[in-house]
């Protein structure tokens, strides 16, 4: 039976802490996100109204458009568009967001719901180069 050298047992708990280290991190960067709803200012049109909230934990906010009041959602890290004032309900029928850089319009309501945060510049995405 072969016993474990002393430089063995640094090197596995080197690598144990990297790992743990590592999962920290992907957990924080994942916990970064955060919605993003903009629409025009009540007093001036030509301004833009921006409210954030954080895509962890399930919420329901409304954001007030140029239409009216669009109803959004936040459930299990996706956002979707519950109700909203416009005609054709778009934006309401589109499929629900969850990454960052995605986004929903309601361009009669002129409201714009993004998901932004670290991984939307790039970090950790498949470029052009790495494909």
């Amino acid at each position: 039976m072969r016993v474990l050298k002393p430089a063995d047992v640094v090197i596995i708990c080197l690598v144990a802490a990297v790992t743990l280290f590592s999962a920290g991190f992907w957990k924080r960067q994942a916990d970064a996100l955060f919605v993003e709803a903009e629409a025009p200012s009540k007093e001036n049109q030509e301004e833009r109204y921006r409210a954030v909230y954080p895509l962890a934990g399930d919420r329901e906010f409304t954001v007030e458009g140029a239409e009216g009041t669009v109803r959004v959602a936040v459930k299990d890290g996706e956002v979707s568009v519950v109700s909203a004032p416009c005609r054709n309900k778009i934006c309401q029928l589109s499929r629900p967001i969850k990454k960052p850089g995605e986004w929903i319009a309601c361009i009669p309501g002129k409201v714009i719901i993004r998901i932004r945060g670290q991984a939307e510049t790039g970090f950790g995405q498949t470029d052009a180069v790495s494909y």
